[in-house]
């Protein structure tokens, strides 16, 4: 099995005072995003059964289609409208996520997690949009 992915350091060859290469930026938000639906999957499942099929579905599948956006948008070369997506995307699992804790569904502390991911996600990815809206 390969080795969990981990952050870069001042060895690696893509690290640089900070920054990452654009393609390494690219890959990292794949990983951050994979990694939430992955921690989320663990969580929806123990949603009550009443929300279980609506919110937690629903929030797995904007999940899903993040991830699919991300990868979509780094293997095609008109990246504007698929980024854009997934910035749409990110906003509205916020309040999915929101919901699930306004419900009491999901715990203050997990909430904060998503949210602290999501804000991460966004950050990467509005750097990621203003790199393709240069060119």
């Amino acid at each position: 099995m390969a080795p969990a992915p981990r952050d870069p350091t001042p060895d690696d060859h893509n690290y640089q005072a900070g920054k990452l290469s654009p393609v390494t930026q690219e890959l990292t938000v794949i990983t951050h995003a994979y990694d939430l639906l992955v921690w989320t999957l663990n969580h929806t499942g123990k949603f009550p059964r009443t929300h279980r099929h609506v919110l937690g579905r629903q929030i797995e599948e904007k999940l899903y289609g993040l991830l699919d956006a991300l990868v979509e948008a780094k293997y095609t070369s008109d990246k504007s409208d698929i980024l854009r997506t997934a910035a749409l995307q990110v906003e509205q699992l916020r309040l999915l996520y929101r919901t699930a804790k306004d419900l009491r569904i999901l715990a203050v502390n997990s909430h904060a997690y998503a949210n602290r991911r999501l804000q991460e996600i966004g950050r990467q990815l509005g750097g990621w949009r203003k790199r393709v809206d240069r060119r």
